[in-house]
């Protein structure tokens, strides 16, 4: 949002009995009580919505004179979208049953979980959220479409995958290594320059972080979660590929782990 107007915002106000100069293509929204996110809630505020941005946030006797003509529309309350900054879309209602664990290396799988994400990234903006970070699942995937305005979602900014060691937090121990080393959303990578090459996959898919599974387990159900899964020289591999494309690192890792504390001080 943008910053509050310098003057001083007042408790109540009224719209303007002068006649300004209609601005048909704006949305004015009032609400008993406006949190801002800058500055202190306003009782009651106006938000003022044109070319797809937001012209004014205030007071409503401050409203720009273009804009008075306008009906508003009324809410209780008012307040800029919400961050979730760890979300995974899977299509997770289908994948459940005695064959759950295989069922995102059938054909015709990403296809429905794709049609699932739809209705899923909708339900997520319309409770609030405006904008996520989806560390692994298919929400980045369908980015373009949100983007485009084919989509109803928040702004999506995916990691995409997650990246394995062989037999690490993403590897699934029951599926034959053939099938998990196809592709999907936990690339298994093994050495420097797999780590690179992985990285730069992802950035041609459009990630905007690289996220790795640094520990177990979840998938690896054989691991322990306090078992560190790559070296020094992969892991320096990936952060250095990504930081030539401005991304970042997320190290997924077990609370109270501190080996990512450890990771983080040999990677600076």
């Amino acid at each position: 949002m943008p910053q509050l107007p310098s003057h001083s915002m007042t408790t109540a106000g009224h719209l303007n009995d002068e006649m300004p100069v209609t601005t048909p293509d704006a949305t004015v929204i009032q609400s008993d009580l406006l949190i801002p996110g800058r500055g202190e809630p306003l009782r009651p505020g106006t938000v003022v919505i044109a070319e797809s941005k937001i012209k004014f946030v205030g007071s409503p006797d401050k409203v720009p004179a273009e804009y008075r003509s306008i009906t508003p529309l009324h809410v209780p309350v008012l307040m800029p979208g919400l961050w979730d900054c760890h979300v995974h879309y899977f299509g997770m209602e289908m994948d459940t049953g005695v064959f759950s664990n295989m069922a995102k290396y059938l054909p015709g799988y990403k296809a429905l979980a794709g049609a699932i994400t739809v209705a899923d990234l909708e339900a997520t903006l319309m409770a609030g959220f405006t904008s996520v970070r989806e560390l692994q699942g298919d929400g980045g995937d369908l980015w373009p479409g949100i983007e485009s305005g084919l989509l109803v979602g928040p702004n999506v900014y995916s990691s995409i995958a997650a990246m394995s060691v062989t037999g690490g937090h993403g590897d699934s121990h029951s599926i034959p290594l053939d099938t998990v080393s196809c592709g999907g959303l936990c690339p298994i990578i093994d050495g420097p320059n797999k780590c690179k090459e992985v990285v730069r996959k992802l950035i041609h898919r459009r990630t905007w972080v690289i996220k790795i599974y640094s520990s177990g387990p979840v998938l690896s159900l054989n691991e322990d979660p306090g078992d560190r899964q790559f070296f020094d020289a992969e892991l320096r591999a990936v952060d250095q590929e990504a930081g030539l494309s401005r991304r970042v690192m997320a190290l997924c890792t077990p609370s109270g782990n501190t080996e990512k504390v450890n990771i983080e001080v040999h990677l600076q």
